[in-house]
């Protein structure tokens, strides 16, 4: 390790494209807020609800078990979900975690597990390992 990384042949500077990556990156997490006080009495435009979901199908989850329903009211059908939510014990105890990001072997729920093994299939037969193999 005599060498500076900046000389060695086996590292390269970032190329513009990673750079304006890595800005994207940094300037999304130095702007992120957490929003707790929020307009009730205001619709949030369907463009917007579009563009949120449209994002956010891309985000990752852990053990890529995708653990989410989503379910998207507006007007009176909305105004029931939340009065029905309002109610003393309508919502689950978030404590202990809902469920294991790996859960133990036969444990995790059918769709989970079934979505996790897909997952796994299809990358190993995009990189031309058969499924069989256990090297």
């Amino acid at each position: 390790f005599s060498q500076p990384a900046s000389q060695s042949p086996s590292v390269r500077a970032p190329s513009a494209m990673q750079r304006d990556a890595d800005r994207a990156v940094t300037s999304a997490v130095l702007s992120r807020i957490s929003t707790r006080a929020f307009l009730r009495d205001r619709p949030v435009p369907r463009e917007l609800i579009e563009e949120v979901l449209e994002i956010a199908r891309r985000a990752p989850s852990g053990g890529n078990c995708q653990p989410w329903h989503l379910y998207v009211t507006a007007g009176s059908a909305r105004d029931t979900l939340v009065a029905a939510l309002r109610q003393p014990g309508a919502l689950p105890s978030t404590d202990p975690a809902e469920y294991k990001v790996y859960p133990d072997d036969g444990a995790a729920p059918p769709a989970y597990a079934a979505r996790r093994r897909k997952v796994a299939y299809d990358m190993w037969a995009l990189m031309g390992v058969d499924r069989k193999d256990a090297a």
